[in-house]
């Protein structure tokens, strides 16, 4: 697939280099940290960098309209700090003549993430800080104008399940990404922002200092050190990162955070407040994780964290149900009839309604859809 956008932008050639994508939130309620966001970004990008290539990315919504823009391939220096000046709130780059001022609280943030798998594969290795002040569209809870338009833009581009938890799992699954959240306001009680960093073994940065100078250093700080480590493939880590780094605190997502496969039925359960720190000690370890993940992300290690402990029941259950089919379809037996399957199908359906979530109706659903009669005996 490719990127529709005002300049045609086609999928980005492979690269060895390290490549450091801005996903930045350009709607209106992001008026008081743009320019501040803007200098971060110039900053770094005023020598060239060796090891990395930089994307300026932006997103924001109208009532008519998703927009996603994406700087012109292969910025280097004063072209992209020329690029990141540009930039105006409310106006997408790649539609200069348009107004969009993101219109209610929500942004989106999904169309912008998935936009990765339009632009970059797994043979690229990716990080990317995605900067915003709100929560994303929820399929179930956001029903306006501008989540339908962008349910509008993701369908367009074969996007067909809005589920914006779904959606960010294909991206972390297809892609050698790591997500980092800088999260400004409410945003970071988003349990999505903090599945983003967590499930692509990332890092939740909450800005500390209203100072655009003290938040360009830190960025420098951090962008410097993936430098070397896209340079070096090795880690050498500084003890004094987080001291270079006060711009910013660290958000402290729980061990025990569990991944969500879909949305949720309950809107209470996508948000948490979570700790954070701006200690030397917390921030150096956090930034240090990172930059270990973008070291082993080079030697090839993938993303885990999605993992969760497996129900033996479940395993148990869905093995049966899928040896019985095989037997069944291939009418060998007389003994497995349809009757038999669903008895099973029934003893699971039980089970996962046993501790009801969004994960276990979305898999009552799947039973329920793919195991009827009529699909079965089609397959025979």
């Amino acid at each position: 697939m490719t990127v529709e956008n005002a300049t045609g932008n086609a999928a980005y050639p492979a690269s060895v280099d390290l490549q450091v994508v801005f996903i930045l939130d350009i709607t209106g309620s992001m008026g008081s940290q743009l320019d501040g966001v803007k200098s971060m970004i110039s900053k770094f990008c005023e020598n060239e960098q060796e090891g990395i290539d930089i994307h300026i990315w932006t997103f924001t919504e109208n009532s008519s309209k998703c927009y996603v823009s994406t700087s012109p391939y292969g910025l280097k220096g004063q072209e992209l700090i020329s690029y990141v000046n540009s930039i105006k709130l409310n106006t997408p780059p790649d539609f200069p003549n348009v107004v969009a001022y993101g219109d209610d609280g929500p942004e989106n943030s999904v169309s912008a993430v998935v936009n990765l798998t339009h632009c970059f594969s797994i043979k690229h290795n990716i990080v990317a800080f995605l900067i915003t002040d709100n929560e994303p569209h929820y399929k179930k809870f956001n029903l306006g104008s501008t989540s339908t338009c962008e349910k509008k833009w993701l369908k367009e581009r074969g996007h067909l399940d809005n589920d914006s938890f779904i959606l960010l799992n294909e991206v972390i699954e297809s892609l050698n990404v790591t997500i980092v959240p800088i999260l400004y306001c409410s945003a970071e009680a988003s349990i999505w922002y903090q599945q983003a960093a967590c499930a692509s073994d990332g890092v939740i940065l909450l800005p500390s200092s209203s100072d655009s100078t003290v938040l360009a250093n830190s960025l420098t700080a951090i962008l410097e050190a993936l430098q070397s480590v896209s340079t070096n493939r090795s880690l050498h880590a500084s003890t004094s990162l987080g001291d270079r780094c006060r711009g910013f605190k660290i958000g402290l997502i729980p061990e025990d955070f569990i991944a969500l496969e879909c949305e949720p039925n309950n809107a209470t359960e996508l948000k948490s407040r979570i700790a954070h720190s701006n200690t030397a000690e917390a921030v150096t370890a956090g930034l240090t994780g990172l930059l270990q993940t973008t070291v082993d992300r080079f030697g090839g290690k993938r993303a885990g964290k999605r993992c969760t402990t497996a129900d033996t029941t479940v395993i148990q259950l869905s093995v049966k149900i899928l040896v019985l089919t095989m037997i069944y379809i291939s009418g060998n037996s007389p003994e497995v009839n349809y009757e038999s399957i669903l008895e099973v199908i029934n003893q699971l359906k039980e089970h996962l309604a046993v501790k009801p979530s969004a994960t276990s109706d979305y898999e009552i659903k799947l039973l329920d859809s793919f195991f009827t009669l009529d699909q079965l005996n089609h397959s025979r």
